[in-house]
């Protein structure tokens, strides 16, 4: 009877064990799973660093080079380059809505025509020559696409 008292005992405390090992094992695999999840957002973070780094690099290289053209251009040539790199863009942004219309080659033409250097001021050549490479670089991508 004692026997069979200290058998019982034993499998019930064998339950028990294996109860807390079958706990301990799933807390294991949490835990296995959360530093799987941890390195790899740790290795998101590297590549955002590095990519943070080399974005860093660019634009200090970029800002250099700024630097450098206004330290040995004149006032003149710095003034054009501002005037065609604003023209630049508002161009830019005119040429993204005409790309979105159905008839973006022939609209491409009409501002290819408007901007075209030997239409338009003789002294404002330089800018219009600047402004007509945009538009053929744009009018070539689209014809790619198309």
């Amino acid at each position: 009877d004692e026997a069979k008292g200290k058998l019982a005992l034993a499998e019930e405390q064998g339950r028990e064990l294996t109860s807390k090992l079958h706990v301990s094992e799933v807390r294991s695999q949490q835990l296995g799973n959360e530093l799987k999840a941890e390195q790899l957002r740790s290795e998101e973070s590297g590549r955002l660093v590095t990519r943070l780094r080399d974005d860093m690099e660019q634009l200090q290289k970029e800002l250099d080079e700024v630097r450098d053209f206004y330290e040995t251009t004149d006032e003149r040539t710095r003034c054009r380059h501002l005037i065609t790199e604003w023209e630049k863009r508002d161009l830019r942004k005119q040429i993204r809505e005409i790309k979105s219309k159905k008839n973006a080659p022939a609209l491409l033409k009409r501002l290819s025509l408007k901007y075209h250097p030997d239409k338009n001021v003789v002294g404002l050549q330089w800018l219009f020559s600047a402004l007509q490479i945009e538009i053929n670089s744009a009018s070539m991508a689209l014809g790619d696409e198309r």
